[in-house]
């Protein structure tokens, strides 16, 4: 907030602090998490988060309560902003800041003592278990359109993807929803697990949190290096996410004697390789799994059944495994990295 200092001079100040400061972090870690899934947040829901957190500040009038968390989400730079597919700001902002961050990161990537197969980019993306398409086949003219959605259509896991500039394609990680000690973590996903080769564990949201990145630095990057790291400097790129910037998961990964390098918000689209070549291909063979999946349920069905945690996990593990290592090396030339001996002329 701008105040008066002196005649003719003005001054930043943050204001009164929030009544509410000692929960900011569990409060802002809560809503980047929804918000990195696209779930929207009103400063109603962070109230109710808040009043769950401190039954005392939940016994406070509504209009106190409102004003605390108003005071706490200026101060960590946030407002209400209408939801688009893309950031409200011009679209060439976040070309030209993409632009600045690959010309700076080129000569990088670029040195002779680090190969393409140690340059990493992981990056999570969720996968829902029913996944309907928004539109059908029907005769024209029709005003209604029935869509019925499989049960369990909430159910959703997260995967983590992770590629080299070499074209190799990690092991992935699945996220299911579920407690760490209880019955799918201890008894279904060692079985998923060792099926499907594939890393599979519960978070109770089915959320990469900071436990989830150490399980993914312990189990997927840590055995990578070790085969292919020896005597080199890797190269690891993650979007903006806060739990990628936590001190002691950079430091976990620096353990390893890898670098960490972050993707600049609002540019992932354009020059995170994960989500350029990788995303959309993957997507799109899972929904076609799934439409096989429904199709060989028949249509006298009372209920369309989702697939099992262990049906997604093999999906996951299959379509990943199935895309080129010629589409991943072309997911990094579409990001910009253009590095490579054979794209200079």
């Amino acid at each position: 907030m701008l105040t008066v200092a002196k005649k003719g001079k003005k001054k930043l100040n943050s204001g009164r602090p929030s009544s509410i400061k000692h929960h900011e972090e569990v409060l802002m870690s809560w809503l980047f998490l929804l918000r990195e899934i696209g779930i929207p947040v009103s400063i109603k829901a962070l109230i109710l988060k808040a009043s769950h957190i401190d039954p005392a500040f939940g016994e406070l009038a509504y209009s106190t309560r409102y004003q605390v968390v108003r005071r706490l989400c200026h101060a960590n730079c946030l407002s209400l902003r209408r939801g688009t597919h893309q950031s409200q700001g011009h679209p060439q902002e976040a070309v030209d800041l993409a632009l600045q961050w690959i010309t700076t990161i080129r000569p990088i990537v670029s040195e002779a003592t680090r190969p393409k197969k140690v340059i990493l980019n992981m990056d999570q993306t969720a996968v829902f278990f029913s996944l309907t398409p928004r539109t059908t086949l029907n005769l024209s003219g029709e005003r209604t359109i029935n869509v019925t959605k499989t049960a369990s259509a909430a159910h959703r896991a997260t995967v983590a993807v992770t590629v080299s500039a070499d074209g190799d394609m990690l092991d992935p990680m699945i996220i299911f929803r579920g407690t760490v000690d209880g019955r799918i973590a201890t008894r279904e996903l060692p079985t998923i697990a060792q099926a499907t080769n594939t890393v599979a564990t519960c978070q109770q949201n089915g959320w990469m949190d900071a436990e989830q990145m150490f399980h993914w630095v312990d189990t997927i990057l840590r055995r990578y290096l070790q085969e292919n790291g020896a005597n080199v400097e890797p190269l690891l790129f993650l979007d903006s996410y806060s739990v990628h910037k936590k001190a002691e998961v950079v430091t976990a990964i620096e353990a390893l004697g890898c670098k960490v390098r972050y993707i600049p918000p609002g540019c992932t689209g354009l020059v995170q390789p994960v989500d350029v070549g990788i995303g959309k291909p993957f997507k799109d063979r899972l929904t076609h799994r799934w439409e096989q999946h429904i199709i060989g349920q028949g249509v006298d069905t009372a209920t369309f059944m989702a697939p099992s945690r262990g049906e997604m996990a093999q999906w996951v593990a299959d379509e990943l495994k199935d895309i080129s290592r010629a589409t991943v090396q072309n997911s990094w030339r579409s990001s910009g990295f253009n590095y490579f001996p054979e794209d200079v002329e």
